[in-house]
Formats: C-alpha cells, structure tokens, sequence
C-alpha cells in the first residue's frame, strides 16, 4: 500500500488554489511512461536531468497533443524541465516542451 505522500504531486505542479488530484497523477504519468518508452530510456526519472533535449524532442514527434489532456502536458512540462508553466491549449504546451529542450540541448 502507497503511503498519503505518494498520493501528492510536486507543489510546482498546483495552480494556486487547486487541491491535489490523484487522478491527474495517474494519467500524467501515462504520458511520461510513453516518453520513456520512446526515448527507451531505463525510467521516467531519466527524463529530467539525465536525458537529452535531442533524444526527447525527437520522441515528440510521435506524439499528438490530443492523445493527453492539457493537464498531463502541464505535468509533464514540469517533471521534465523543473518549472510550473499553465497553456491555453495541448498544441501550445507541446510546441513550448519542444522548443525548451531543443534550446537547452544546444
């Protein structure tokens, strides 16, 4: 059994005034378990730090931002580059991933 902390996401991930949503987690991380499998990197935890912006952006490629909600992407944005960041739609918060990992594998 999970202990109630694990049950939380980062506070980087919250919109000021947002209780935590455990469902949210749940599919968030459906979406960082498929980079790491396109990336056929050995975690998810690889994805923030240990891996390259080339190898991720390039994983990228096969995903469609309507295959996961805005919320996942925020989620994902924030596991993977260590900042909160909110978008007006899925096709923003892809090109905005995208275009961070590519500056920062520069």
């Amino acid at each position: 059994m999970r202990a109630a902390g694990n049950d939380v996401l980062p506070s980087w991930y919250y919109k000021k005034g947002t209780a935590p949503n455990k469902e949210v987690r749940i599919i968030s991380e459906k979406l960082l378990k498929r980079l790491t499998e396109l990336t056929k990197l050995s975690y998810i935890s690889d994805l923030h730090g240990g891996a390259s912006g080339r190898i991720i952006s390039k994983a990228l490629h096969e995903i469609k931002p309507e295959e996961y909600s805005i919320e996942e992407w925020e989620y994902a944005i924030g596991y993977i580059l260590g900042q909160t960041q909110h978008f007006e739609s899925r096709e923003a918060a892809l090109q905005y991933l995208y275009e961070q990992l590519n500056k920062t594998d520069k």
